[in-house]
């Protein structure tokens, strides 16, 4: 009944960390199925409890969030646009031919950010050689990797972050811990000179150092200290009215936690002025260009921010009070003659003649 109640607890409370760690489900349930087929003894109750449970507690959390939330990021990532990227997949050929195209794309993020070269290829190889190593539970080691590819093609492909990507990491571990432990057995049993055993187990650890140190380098802009990014926040915090809603136009949650405010951090080559209507429409009531070059490049919402007054502040980020009550009949006006100019193929001549979103030197 502890350990019961200890994996019901730990579970409950991944559900509520992200609600990705659903997919724990499908392992989940794959072990039970494995031993109904088996023919081995199924607590019902303690699988109930454990699928269950966690669950309902997840339920009633997000009802209780969307009762007050302003946006439960979730709820309406899935409502919005995962659900309707995933049905015009299954209906249409030439959309499910472009979803494919980006989940071959979650698998380089994998690679480069996540795994790193070195550890990708050996967990490949791993499970190459799943069916002819002994586990405790193949079952679940497929499993885990189906769930995880499912919600890769059908949740990645929508939000294209690599940190989604996440609940593949362990099942990787394992699946390279293994094989390496079977090839050590190997090594151990096969080799009979001393000499040349600690050479084979010394060139296993060489590797393991290897994919170490290329996969800390590929992401180590990742954890960079930026003091002058955090000095900028810090002012902000300062500045901007308490409790106001914002959009940060850089993809992490650093700046969002040094500035204090609710709202979005959105990537700005990304972002549009749809998504920018639509969060004014929910309270936000500045933007924040922390990444100004990738956002005047942005022409589309460079363009239509430009609506709005730059706010007075001692940062290096230009900053744009998006209220609506500001807004500028100028502004629209440049808004509609660069669409025109767009549509006609001369943007970059309009741009030029009126100076606006020139792309600075970094």
């Amino acid at each position: 009944m502890r350990t019961l109640l200890g994996a019901t607890v730990l579970i409950s409370l991944a559900y509520l960390a992200k609600p990705v760690a659903v997919m724990a489900v499908v392992p989940i349930v794959a072990v039970l199925v494995e031993r109904l087929l088996q023919r081995r003894p199924l607590p019902w109750l303690h699988a109930a409890v454990l699928l269950v449970v966690p669950l309902v507690v997840l339920a009633a959390y997000d009802r209780r969030v969307a009762s007050y939330a302003q946006w439960h990021w979730a709820s309406g990532i899935t409502r919005l646009h995962v659900v309707p990227a995933l049905v015009a997949a299954l209906t249409s050929g030439s959309a499910f031919a472009a979803k494919l195209a980006l989940f071959e794309n979650t698998f380089t993020m994998l690679q480069a950010t996540l795994l790193g070269g070195a550890f990708w290829w050996l967990a490949l190889g791993a499970f190459i050689a799943l069916p002819w190593l002994r586990a405790r539970s193949r079952t679940l080691l497929w499993a885990w990797l189906a769930g995880g590819l499912a919600y890769a093609y059908v949740v990645v492909t929508v939000e294209r972050v690599d940190y989604y990507l996440l609940l593949l990491l362990p099942l990787c571990s394992l699946a390279i811990g293994g094989a390496a432990a079977a090839l050590l057995a190997a090594v151990r049993g096969s080799v009979d000179a001393p000499a040349a055993r600690y050479a084979l187990i010394a060139g296993f650890a060489l590797v393991g150092l290897f994919g170490l140190v290329q996969s800390r380098a590929a992401v180590g802009a990742y954890y960079r200290y930026n003091g002058l990014a955090y000095r900028n926040a810090r002012t902000l915090d300062g500045t901007l009215p308490a409790g106001a809603i914002v959009v940060i136009g850089h993809y992490g949650p650093d700046i969002q936690y040094y500035v204090d405010r609710f709202g979005w951090e959105e990537d700005p080559a990304l972002w549009t002025p749809f998504d920018e209507e639509s969060a004014i429409r929910k309270g936000a009531r500045y933007f924040i260009s922390v990444e100004d070059l990738r956002f005047r490049r942005n022409r589309d919402l460079c363009v239509w921010l430009q609506r709005f007054p730059l706010v007075e502040t001692a940062t290096s980020w230009p900053v744009y009070h998006t209220d609506p009550a500001l807004a500028s009949r100028r502004g629209d006006l440049l808004w509609r003659a660069f669409r025109n100019a767009e549509l006609a193929g001369r943007a970059t001549p309009f741009l030029k003649k009126t100076g606006l979103c020139a792309v600075r030197s970094p």
